[in-house]
């Protein structure tokens, strides 16, 4: 049996509609065990409601990737990202903003961001303004973005109403 401990997770209970931390994972009998801190009352003592067994049928699995937002935040597999893009320079007439969902891509073996808004910005040389870009999750010079340029705003569990809003717009 190999551990690996480093590997934190997190779930969306189906039936109580609400994210729980992932403390074991059963792989053969497909069980999880997961605590949920209720914090929202602090007038009444901390109470740690623990599920035992809960089946892979009433959640879904969220992997957390290790890395941090510009806010210091840390960045999950299901979460809402935004990029504010470009960056304030001497050639932005346009400040703009794009959302995305973080998602596991089994094609790159990677996580990644899938795009739900569109947005557009222009840019300035000299006297000429070029025609509206559509911006993605690239940046000017078409690398990458880096995750630390990211703000996580919620994720598609809990901000679902944002989340198919959002997606409705970019159809």
């Amino acid at each position: 049996m190999t551990i690996i401990d480093n590997i934190k997770y997190r779930a969306w209970d189906k039936v109580r509609n609400k994210m729980f931390d992932v403390t074991l994972i059963n792989f053969q009998d497909k069980l999880v065990n997961m605590i949920y801190d209720n914090k929202s009352d602090w007038e009444k003592s901390r109470e740690i409601i623990k599920d035992y067994n809960v089946p892979f049928s009433r959640i879904k699995l969220m992997q957390c990737l290790e890395v941090k937002d510009k806010k210091g935040k840390e960045i999950w597999e299901g979460d809402i990202v935004k990029l504010s893009f470009p960056e304030s320079t001497e050639f932005t007439v346009k400040m703009a903003t794009i959302l995305g969902v973080v998602y596991w891509n089994e094609y790159g073996a990677n996580f990644d961001v899938e795009q739900i808004t569109k947005d557009t910005y222009q840019t300035k040389m000299g006297d000429y303004i070029s025609d509206e870009d559509e911006l993605s999750f690239h940046s000017n010079e078409g690398q990458e973005f880096l995750w630390e340029w990211l703000e996580v705003v919620g994720n598609i569990y809990e901000y679902r109403k944002l989340y198919e809003k959002e997606l409705k717009s970019i159809d």
